[in-house]
């Protein structure tokens, strides 16, 4: 299992999904759909054209992985100096399916000014099991 240290906002349940479904499959990860409508631009900043977001998911962690499949993963992106954004990339491209599990959308990464200011809004208001502040 991997999980970004900077999301500290991760409930249990949605561990515990991620875990059971990567038992059945061998991979899974925490994700969101994605609610905003998505553009794909070219180098200008023009618009080519409207992405179907009902196809997108915004993958968070944990992440989970039978570790056969794993370590296959990082071997080969070793051996081909391949570098990814997170793991299910390796995995994904070694031709292993990987499930996506509903996640919440308060699982944030932390990383900017502005998502510790959510962060301490989030911790304030009291975030609980329920998943909303």
């Amino acid at each position: 299992m991997t999980h970004d240290g900077v999301r500290p906002f991760l409930f249990g349940d949605v561990l515990a999904r991620t875990i059971e479904a990567a038992r059945e499959c061998g991979a899974a990860v925490a994700a969101v759909p994605e609610s905003d409508t998505v553009k794909e631009v070219t180098a200008e900043g023009i618009i080519l054209g409207t992405v179907d977001r009902l196809r997108l998911w915004r993958v968070q962690t944990p992440q989970v992985f039978s570790y056969p499949v794993l370590r296959e993963a990082f071997a080969r992106a070793l051996a081909d100096g391949y570098v990814a954004t997170d793991e299910a990339e390796l995995v994904e491209r070694n031709g292993h399916e990987v499930r996506v599990v509903p996640s919440s959308p308060w699982n944030i990464k932390v990383t900017t000014r502005e998502d510790m200011g959510l962060a301490e809004f989030l911790l304030v208001r009291g975030l609980g099991e329920a998943g909303a502040p």
